[in-house]
């Protein structure tokens, strides 16, 4: 159980920091898009900070299910 139990900590930890990465670098490179007037590139960014923010919501709804 406790092999189990360290390998779901992994795997969630792995899925979280991904999904933490990915909102980190669009925020980072968002104010920078704004600036340069790239609308297109502003709307991804946000798209993206969306996505990864669902994502990780699911992953600890997941999480507390199988609790």
């Amino acid at each position: 159980m406790d092999k189990q139990r360290s390998e779901l900590i992994g795997h969630l930890s792995h899925e979280a920091r991904t999904s933490l990465t990915s909102i980190k670098w669009a925020a980072i490179l968002l104010p920078e898009k704004i600036k340069e007037n790239a609308e297109k590139d502003v709307q991804k960014l946000i798209d993206i900070i969306i996505e990864e923010n669902e994502r990780l919501i699911r992953l600890l709804d997941n999480l507390e299910d199988s609790a």
